[in-house]
């Protein structure tokens, strides 16, 4: 049975893509054992975003906007928080403004 090269390919891509899982879990696993419970999330949550940011997923100005924040804003050019949003604060609104931005 002969099998064609994008075949095999395909199937040397999943088989890598397969050991990849394997290998991020174990560690994911081993390494959680060392850490505190609140720790755990931090450490799953940064594993987790980088995987996204190595496929681009996130993007790299929105990963610069979750670490850093806005910046520096000129508060004139938001528009006024909808009346909708009464329960959101001034500098949530903000903040929610800068993100739709993107």
């Amino acid at each position: 049975m002969k099998v064609n090269s994008s075949e095999l390919d395909d199937v040397r891509e999943e088989l890598l893509q397969a050991l990849v899982n394997v290998i991020t879990k174990d560690l994911y696993e081993k390494i959680c054992i060392g850490l505190f419970e609140e720790h755990k999330v931090v450490y799953a949550f940064i594993i987790a975003t980088s995987i996204q940011r190595k496929k681009g997923l996130i993007d790299s100005s929105m990963w610069n906007f979750l670490l850093r924040g806005a910046g520096i804003v000129d508060k004139n050019e938001i528009p006024a928080k909808p009346e909708s949003l009464v329960t959101v604060s001034q500098d949530s609104w903000e903040l929610i403004y800068q993100i739709s931005e993107f």
